[in-house]
């Protein structure tokens, strides 16, 4: 995505809080946004299948591009290579040529098409006054109460130049009932934590000890309980007080992660205490899953939700809010 960044563009990392524009790209990753192409082309990136030129690492792929430019130029003056001080500077133009196919390819594989034709002219991409009853439906469907409310009285569509939904007709006990609910599921992400460390982990493992009760789920990468892995886990010990635990996530960005076997070798104990009790949603799959990765989990507590699965710590809050007396 670097390679999108210009003086008007920006990226933000969100595992991070960080923000790159064209200078922090070069700090972070040696050469410039319009040189990314190039960068990812020579050195590769395995969690996008972009082979790169066998042999090139980060270094010597920084190397050549600060000392002579971009892969057009690596090929047009291949000559120029030797003269560059880094180890193997002499040998790699003929690896070069040798894999220019490759090279070349993983050029096409690492850009971003930014020239993609639509069928949509820019004044039809325009922001649209909202089709108020149409979103209402959808959200009375998944049970959205608080934006349920919101639509009905027409606190945003307003703004954007829409009309309030018709609202039915409610008894008082019923609305008052409503009125609970959504200031109980008005939630923050002010508390909200991705950990990336132990001691992070080992802070929110006595939390959870702690706890009279919390909500739990995982990420995985299927949903076939043989095969998947595990990506991440979510915990919350009470309305908006929640964390991530990213245990695989693989891409170009990615901060570095607990390993799974330690995180998982951490809560083991915690996970196979029957005296500390834990709720969440799917917790048949969970449990099934536990198995297949030689741990078993006690103490759950299931609860009545929609078909809609919370992968994050935002989403177990939520549901910890809504249902925090279900057994």
């Amino acid at each position: 995505m670097a390679q999108l960044v210009t003086p008007g563009i920006t990226l933000i990392n969100t595992m991070t809080n960080t923000i790159l524009g064209p200078d922090e790209v070069v700090t972070k990753y040696g050469v410039p946004p319009e040189l990314i192409i190039d960068f990812l082309a020579l050195m590769g990136d395995s969690s996008d299948n972009i082979p790169g030129v066998p042999g090139v690492g980060e270094k010597t792929a920084q190397a050549l591009l600060q000392g002579l430019g971009g892969l057009d130029t690596l090929y047009a003056e291949p000559e120029k290579i030797a003269e560059l001080s880094f180890r193997g500077a002499k040998t790699m133009a003929a690896k070069l040529e040798q894999n220019k196919d490759v090279a070349y390819l993983s050029y096409q594989l690492a850009t971003i098409k930014t020239d993609v034709e639509l069928e949509l002219t820019c004044e039809e991409l325009e922001v649209q006054p909202p089709a108020a009853d149409d979103l209402l439906a959808l959200f009375r469907q998944y049970e959205f109460k608080r934006w349920t409310t919101d639509v009905e009285a027409g606190k945003w569509l307003q703004a954007k130049g829409g009309k309030p939904a018709a609202k039915p007709a409610a008894p008082a006990a019923a609305a008052e009932a409503e009125e609970e609910v959504e200031a109980a599921t008005a939630l923050s992400a002010e508390h909200y934590v991705t950990i990336l460390d132990e001691a992070t982990l080992l802070t929110w493992i006595d939390k959870l000890k702690q706890a009279p009760l919390f909500a739990f789920d995982t990420e995985t990468d299927s949903l076939d309980n043989i095969s998947a892995n595990m990506v991440g886990l979510s915990f919350a010990v009470e309305p908006g007080v929640a964390a991530y635990v990213p245990v695989a996530h693989d891409y170009l960005d990615a901060p570095d992660q607990i390993p799974r076997e330690r995180v998982l070798a951490l809560l083991k104990p915690l996970l196979e205490d029957e005296k500390v009790l834990k709720v969440g949603q799917n917790l048949n799959t969970i449990a099934a899953f536990w198995l297949i990765t030689t741990l078993s989990c006690a103490g759950l507590r299931s609860i009545p939700c929609s078909s809609l699965t919370f992968s994050t710590a935002w989403l177990a809050a939520t549901i910890w809010t809504v249902f925090p007396t279900a057994g």
